[in-house]
């Protein structure tokens, strides 16, 4: 009882909307499901609660409540953070099972490669639990040995069948931003007129794989027996000694683009350094690192060079322009338009669709 009455003082959930009906009680029983299973695998050790905190966070298909909890194990106290989702209904519940057990066949032969493990399953109340996992973030690598290792990972992730890809529906988004983004006339049919001609070299590509989960770079726990950094890259590429844990988000869309991935990764820093220099010399490096770990996985486990899945050309520089669009759209202040930045975003996308750094980005693939 005296869990119970610490939670419900600490805890308040009047964010979390009333459809899911989620209550202290809900949160409260998760508690305890976490705290029996750690009975069992401590095989019957003596477990209190002490305190905890919580961030609420909320998504289209569940809400998700990641959880730091306190505990005092055999008198001493330890932290154990918890990822709680509570789905808005069974088929994304199902779903998002069916998807996690998916990808741990897909990764089944890839031993350092773990998804955040899965505690508890709640049918009834379409409720899952995983367990988070400690270590370094990628930001705490050095950055080309940190695009190499992402390259690498995502290829794992990603698996091997190539995929059928239409990129007409990339185009016409594009053609919706330029539309409601308040572009200069001439800067409206520039843009046009380059992603016409861009999207119509691209032709037939099987870059397409099928997503078990999003990726998110921030996300990506390693622990490693030395410093990365000290590691050469055959080690890296074979992870020999490196343990990645990722958890489970479910994707938005059916097949993706093997390297949309990469455009959410390096954006912001691509187009931040545009801005201030110009140019993208400090970006292309973590590009052609990450090309290089991501082609080199592929190629060990498939015989598959990525530049043979892209016959026209690697996609980063549309994915690097579309992820720019995407961000900065959602910080336009519709009543204090700047058009100067309305100009370098205009003239960032300019850039990479440049033949010349699509080329480089293509040579640089191994």
């Amino acid at each position: 009882m005296r869990d119970g009455l610490l939670i419900s003082s600490y805890l308040s959930l009047h964010t979390m909307g009333e459809s899911l009906n989620i209550t202290q009680e809900s949160v409260l029983e998760s508690t305890s499901d976490i705290i029996n299973v750690l009975k069992e695998e401590l095989e019957g050790a003596q477990i209190e609660f002490k305190d905890f905190n919580y961030e609420v966070v909320s998504h289209e298909s569940y809400i998700e409540i990641l959880l730091t909890l306190i505990l005092i194990v055999e008198g001493e106290d330890i932290e154990k953070s918890y990822i709680l989702r509570f789905f808005t209904n069974m088929e994304s519940y199902n779903s998002e099972k069916s998807m996690y057990n998916e990808l741990q066949q897909r990764l089944r032969s890839i031993e350092n490669i773990h998804l955040f493990r899965v505690i508890h399953y709640d049918d009834q109340k379409s409720r899952v639990i995983y367990e988070c996992r400690g270590g370094n973030t990628l930001e705490q690598v050095e950055s080309l040995y940190s695009s190499f290792l992402l390259g690498n990972v995502s290829s794992m992730i990603h698996g091997d069948s190539a995929s059928y890809i239409d990129f007409k529906p990339l185009h016409e988004t594009f053609l919706l931003f330029i539309e409601n983004i308040p572009f200069e006339e001439e800067t409206r049919d520039l843009l046009k007129r380059v992603l016409k001609e861009r999207f119509e070299s691209l032709g037939t590509s099987y870059s397409g794989y099928i997503p078990l989960t999003e990726l998110r770079r921030e996300d990506v726990r390693i622990n490693s027996s030395e410093p990365i950094e000290n590691m050469d890259l055959y080690n890296i590429s074979k992870l020999n000694g490196i343990e990645v844990f990722i958890p489970m988000v479910s994707p938005t869309f059916e097949v993706k683009d093997r390297l949309s991935d990469l455009g959410r990764f390096y954006a912001d820093s691509a187009f931040k350094e545009y801005c201030e220099t110009g140019n993208l010399d400090n970006t292309m490096g973590s590009l052609e690192s990450f090309i290089s770990g991501y082609s080199s996985s592929l190629y060990e486990r498939s015989g598959v060079r990525l530049k043979n899945l892209y016959p026209n050309g690697l996609t980063i520089d549309i994915q690097l322009a579309l992820n720019v669009w995407i961000s900065e759209a959602m910080k336009l202040d519709v009543d204090n338009i700047e058009h100067e930045h309305l100009v370098k975003m205009a003239k960032f996308t300019e850039y990479v669709l440049d033949k010349k750094f699509t080329q480089e980005l293509l040579l640089s693939e191994t």
